[in-house]
């Protein structure tokens, strides 16, 4: 962390700052839409990036899996994330180190990248000292709290900077307890169903803001086919093979284009 900077900054008030809130309520073409404007508008990554991920992957988990958290969080909007990765882990549910205990709410985490705001961290079920593989904990962790560490990432990919403001991702360790209604347990198999997801809508939206920088630029690409034909893809659960193509030759070529960029975008252009 860089000296002044406060270890989370709320960003529940998205009419003053930097990193607005995006509508949850737009359908999937909408945003792209949305996020392609914005792009145009700023010539920048950096004020769309929270809000890009909160809509593909907390909020679109809270549509389908979390419905009355989405209900609450609407009464006051804010960005917030989804705490997965964790060392080792490789998206495989089994190898999950952060755990809850339903029966006495105890949420042990150990997560390697948490964006700003509170999390919903994926946790895997223990009872009777043992690891339930069939079930996994979806934990509502408001940030910051009592008992959880948070250390800021220094890696540059992880750093967000507009208008003098700075959005910054975090590694989380520590123990809390949560009541009830701050859990929630579902089949291992559902979530199986989703996950895989959500790096496919991140990818797909980073596409929208990739053509929007370059269209900042005088660079036009044909944006309508894109919209239409992934927002539907999204629309319908998933993300077809060729819009993953279309989103990277969009960042590709943003790579090519502009020289002052985000790192994120060579990180993403690096992608096998």
């Amino acid at each position: 962390m860089h000296p002044g900077e406060e270890p989370l900054k709320s960003s529940s008030n998205p009419s003053s700052s930097s990193f607005p809130v995006p509508d949850i309520s737009l359908s999937e073409t909408e945003f792209l839409r949305d996020l392609y404007e914005r792009a145009r508008q700023s010539g920048a990554l950096d004020p769309l990036f929270p809000g890009m991920v909160f809509y593909n992957v907390p909020g679109y988990l809270m549509k389908n899996l979390w419905p009355e958290k989405l209900e609450k969080w609407k009464k006051q909007p804010a960005l917030m994330g989804f705490a997965a990765n964790e060392s080792g882990w490789k998206g495989k549910l089994d190898a999950l180190q952060s755990t809850l205990e339903p029966d006495t709410g105890l949420v042990s985490l150990n997560k390697n990248f948490v964006m700003e705001g509170d999390s919903i961290a994926l946790c895997g079920v223990k009872r009777m000292g043992q690891k339930d593989p069939s079930e996994i904990a979806l934990c509502w962790i408001s940030l910051p709290s009592p008992g959880i560490t948070l250390t800021a990432r220094e890696d540059s990919e992880s750093r967000f900077e507009y208008e003098g403001e700075t959005f910054l991702h975090y590694r989380m360790s520590g123990q809390i307890t949560l009541p009830p209604n701050a859990t929630l347990l579902i089949p291992a198999a559902r979530y199986r169903r989703l996950g895989p997801v959500f790096m496919l809508r991140e990818i797909t939206g980073l596409g929208a803001i990739a053509l929007g920088i370059l269209a900042h630029r005088g660079i036009a690409l044909d944006t309508e086919s894109y919209f239409r034909d992934c927002g539907n893809n999204r629309t319908s659960g998933r993300p077809r093979k060729e819009d993953l193509l279309k989103a990277r030759d969009f960042i590709a070529r943003l790579c090519e284009e502009v020289g002052e960029r985000h790192p994120l975008w060579d990180k993403m252009n690096s992608l096998p």
